[in-house]
């Protein structure tokens, strides 16, 4: 008989997340360019060094009626440099914009970027855009997730009146960040050895989306025990309980002698809890019937307590996803199911022993 294998995934409904526009510039003089730049130098139309809303060389604006040209500069080092923006947390953030290139030597001319993510205090290495595009090409760049602010600097030289290097179209755009659960890591858990029966507890607290979490502690009694006893608030302080902001170096100090009980045994372990109230947690599926062999056809029935949950599945055994198979409520299914563990929203760091 062929077996047939039943694999959960679970995902909680979310809001559709779409890039938003941040900050821009297209060189129209309108409240939509909020990107605000210097010139180096000044504008010239002697050289064409500025904004122009006419055709020089094969080019015209990319949008609107304006761009930024630069033709015929002379062998002058010509650049825009975009003011500093602080880049807030619980967003991805990604930059662009249009050039136009003709008839740069790609040895002694260029057109080119760079971006700073300290405030302009340093710069990441040029890049260096194609010396003869004709064409006004997109260029993309996705920021890292560590980046708290960006400026973006381009830059052109070039000589003769067959060369020019234009811009158009600057554009941050952010994208939400779908919520994430919290981490907790380099956690560290030692008791005193002075009698007091305090407990150091360590831990750092990361969040993508930037969230305050409330932490909470939990203790289990062995290597394979769960993790059923919860200390009283009264015995804790430090960074416990609600509104805990993210960082490194976070410490608990935990009065366990204050319990009221004896622990006695070498094999407790700790847990820290962080909830930043945006992901709770999916339910575990429960099957019916439960996993086993079947000789004859069978109706497996599927249901989670977490409201508004949905069910993906695959029966080949493979990892199933977003795209996997949609389980419809009292859908008849011949198989023999065996379930794996549900995908879930786990909000914990690695158990610490406590010695």
């Amino acid at each position: 008989m062929k077996r047939i294998f039943l694999t959960l995934f679970l995902v909680s409904l979310c809001l559709l997340l779409s890039a938003e526009i941040y900050h821009y510039q297209g060189f129209e003089e309108t409240s939509s360019d909020t990107w605000n730049y210097s010139a180096n130098p000044l504008p010239n139309r002697l050289i064409y060094w500025g904004m122009v809303n006419t055709t020089i060389g094969s080019a015209s604006a990319y949008d609107g009626d304006w761009y930024w040209a630069g033709w015929d500069l002379d062998n002058i080092p010509s650049s825009l440099t975009f003011d500093n923006v602080l880049l807030p947390e619980g967003y991805s953030y990604a930059l662009s914009f249009y050039y136009y290139t003709a008839g740069l030597n790609p040895v002694t001319e260029y057109s080119r970027y760079a971006i700073s993510l300290d405030g302009g205090i340093s710069w990441l290495p040029w890049v260096q855009l194609l010396p003869d595009s004709n064409a006004w090409i997109l260029e993309n760049v996705d920021l890292p997730e560590s980046a708290s602010q960006v400026m973006l600097k381009v830059e052109a030289l070039q000589d003769g009146i067959a060369k020019f290097s234009h811009w158009d179209h600057f554009l941050l755009e952010r994208t939400p960040i779908e919520p994430t659960p919290p981490v907790v890591y380099d956690l560290n858990a030692t008791q005193r050895m002075d009698g007091s029966g305090l407990v150091d507890i360590a831990y750092s607290l990361f969040d993508a989306n930037g969230d305050i979490c409330n932490v909470s502690l939990a203790l289990a009694d062995g290597i394979d025990a769960d993790y059923s006893y919860n200390p009283d608030p009264a015995n804790l302080s430090g960074d416990i309980g609600e509104g805990i902001t993210l960082g490194t170096d976070k410490a608990i100090i935990w009065n366990a002698l204050a319990e009221g009980i004896t622990f006695d045994g070498s094999q407790y372990r700790l847990k820290v809890i962080a909830d930043d109230g945006t992901n709770p947690q999916v339910a575990t599926p429960l099957i019916n019937p439960a996993g086993g062999t079947f000789y004859s056809p069978i109706e497996v029935s599927i249901s989670c307590a977490t409201s508004n949950a949905e069910i993906r599945y695959t029966t080949d055994g493979s990892e199933p996803g977003p795209s996997s198979t949609l389980y419809i409520q009292h859908q008849s299914r011949s198989a023999a199911p065996q379930p794996s563990k549900p995908k879930r929203s786990v909000r914990i760091g690695s158990p610490a022993r406590l010695l």
